[in-house]
């Protein structure tokens, strides 16, 4: 999906595109990537204590992690 960014950043905004297909290398892997509702997923882990509280510094140095390695679609 990170070969789509540079085509979502392009079309974004743009009147009468609403969604870019993806196609595969296999048969029949495609996907339709909506650029104007197009968001990004971060799957993380965080640390809890006894408690199943979240660690607060755990979780600040996860959100600026994701801050720092995603690519931006404003453009």
């Amino acid at each position: 999906m990170s070969r789509v960014i540079p085509f979502i950043k392009k079309y974004k905004g743009k009147q009468g595109i609403t969604s870019i297909k993806v196609v595969g290398e296999q048969a029949g892997a495609e996907k339709n990537v909506y650029v104007n509702k197009y968001s990004e997923k971060y799957p993380i882990i965080l640390k809890t204590d006894e408690n199943n509280m979240l660690d607060k510094e755990d979780v600040y140095k996860k959100i600026q992690a994701v801050g720092k390695s995603r690519e931006s679609l404003r453009g």
